[in-house]
């Protein structure tokens, strides 16, 4: 009976295991015994999730990873660490599918974890410290000599690269170990060979920062010498260029987005491109940097890279207006990277040709019918502002007058306001329409507002509430703002210019 039980439960925590895998989730448990977590990852618009500052998952309490297009595959889960208290940044390699218990001794300043896999569990701690650390780019991404506590780099190339020789054979050493240890699975053993690999890249395209151009630009971050100074070379040595060559053949032969999309690799690509302006005598400005970029790379390797350059000068409130118009150009204007960069990266897209479009019927003062996918085909071409309303809603009702005054202002231009109502009693629609929207054309209902796929879609909990589509029918805006908002004219002639 006992082991039927023992088989019953081991077949339950299979099944659950491959059902997460299938719905593309995976489960941090922080443990009952321990203190609240504070766990964190990127994903690859550069934009962190549950901010460590904001986010604990308390003892008990189940977190949920969700993979997506913009996540990493595996996912670097980061950890709060108490930075009174030096220790190695705990992370974590999360797939599809992995069910992990954290248990944090917040005295103690100390995490540990347990799993399914321990042997992949302990190569992480085993990578906790160290040149190839788990750690935040910010840490592992500069090299650091310590001497007498001074972070100082070796006056010239030639000694940063005798140094770099033994931080490769560090990192082959490494790739060993995850290749021969058992119970690793093959896929985890292939990205770590990967990671390990770009951070052997990285540190190499460190020895840019010995070029005397490469100070010239002041975004780029690089080591302060306090106790010695560097010999700045005006061109890259055979040797170093040979290195670099090498390293780019073993870039090229990875697969390109999404498979193998990776902080480290990003890390490469944008260090790469600064080394192709150096070799050329060009300051790596970020427009430098960016046509670099433009110029090695393709597809969507170089719409991502092309992307970060831009967020990096964009998140350091440095101008990016010409480089983003020439984004544009070559870029769909769907892209998630587009939207990202216009501050649009937190709304869905919805064409009107999807399911939720084709079957919500629209009623009109006249009771004549069609499809919202019909209706907004019909002003395809124009940029469309939608006023989601009820009769019984006082506050949709006194913005009234300044969604008047907005289809007044766009009056004779490609922009449409339409009024969509949400009452559940028609007859009450009909009298407010009558009431409040006398002589306005584009006003409907919707015939059956409880099923209706759109309202669903958007969550539309709450009114008013509006909706804004750019020219292609593209929905910008899930949640845009009052017609009355000063902010709203610019988003809409921003969206006419494109």
């Amino acid at each position: 009976m006992c082991r039927i039980l023992l088989l019953a439960v081991v077949f339950a925590l299979f099944a659950s295991s491959s059902s997460y895998a299938q719905r593309r989730e995976a489960l941090l448990i922080a443990s009952k015994d321990g203190d609240a977590i504070h766990p964190a990852w990127p994903d690859i618009l550069q934009k962190g999730k549950d901010h460590l500052e904001n986010h604990s998952v308390e003892p008990g309490d189940t977190l949920r990873i969700t993979f997506d297009e913009n996540s990493y595959l595996p996912v670097p889960v980061y950890f709060y660490m108490d930075l009174d208290k030096p220790q190695e940044q705990p992370v974590l390699l999360v797939m599809p599918g992995d069910i992990i218990t954290v248990r944090y001794n917040e005295s103690a300043t100390k995490y540990s974890f347990s799993g399914k896999y321990p042997a992949e569990l302990q190569i992480y701690h085993d990578l906790w410290r160290g040149v190839f650390s788990l750690g935040d780019l910010s840490n592992w991404g500069s090299v650091h000599f310590q001497s007498d506590s001074l972070v100082w780099m070796p006056p010239t190339l030639e000694e940063y690269m005798r140094y770099w020789q033994r931080l490769r054979r560090t990192g082959d050493s490494l790739v060993a170990i995850v290749r021969t240890r058992p119970g690793i699975r093959p896929v985890v053993a292939t990205t770590l060979t990967r990671e390990l690999q770009l951070r052997t890249f990285i540190y190499l395209l460190k020895g840019i920062s010995y070029h005397a151009l490469y100070p010239a630009n002041p975004s780029v971050p690089r080591l302060t010498d306090t106790t010695h100074k560097k010999t700045m070379i005006p061109s890259f040595p055979a040797a170093y260029q040979d290195s670099v060559r090498a390293y780019t053949r073993l870039l090229r032969s990875m697969q390109l987005l999404p498979a193998t999309a990776s902080r480290e690799r990003l890390e490469v690509l944008k260090g790469f491109a600064i080394y192709v302006a150096l070799l050329v005598n060009k300051p790596p400005t970020t427009a430098g940097q960016y046509a670099a970029a433009k110029r090695e790379y393709k597809g969507l390797e170089r719409e991502w890279v092309c992307y970060s350059i831009l967020e990096d000068a964009q998140f350091m409130h440095r101008p990016i207006g010409p480089l983003l118009k020439d984004y544009r150009t070559w870029v769909m204007p769907e892209s998630r990277f587009v939207r990202s960069l216009t501050h649009q990266d937190q709304f869905t897209l919805v064409m009107p040709n999807q399911q939720m479009a084709t079957t919500d019927t629209l009623v009109a003062p006249d009771g004549s019918r069609q499809t919202l996918a019909a209706l907004l085909a019909r002003h395809r071409g124009k940029v469309i502002y939608l006023d989601l309303w009820a009769s019984w809603c006082a506050p949709c009702i006194m913005e009234f007058p300044a969604t008047a005054a907005l289809r007044r202002h766009y009056q004779g231009k490609p922009v449409v306001v339409i009024q969509l109502s949400t009452d559940k009693d028609k007859q009450a629609w009909q009298q407010a329409g009558k009431k409040f929207l006398a002589g306005v054309r584009e006003q409907y209902h919707f015939a059956s507002p409880t099923t209706a796929g759109f309202l669903k879609r958007f969550t539309v909990n709450s009114i008013p509430r509006y909706v804004l589509l750019d020219k292609y029918g593209i929905v910008r805006y899930a949640d845009a703002l009052r017609p009355n908002d000063p902010e709203l004219k610019p988003l809409i002639a921003d969206l006419l210019a494109r």
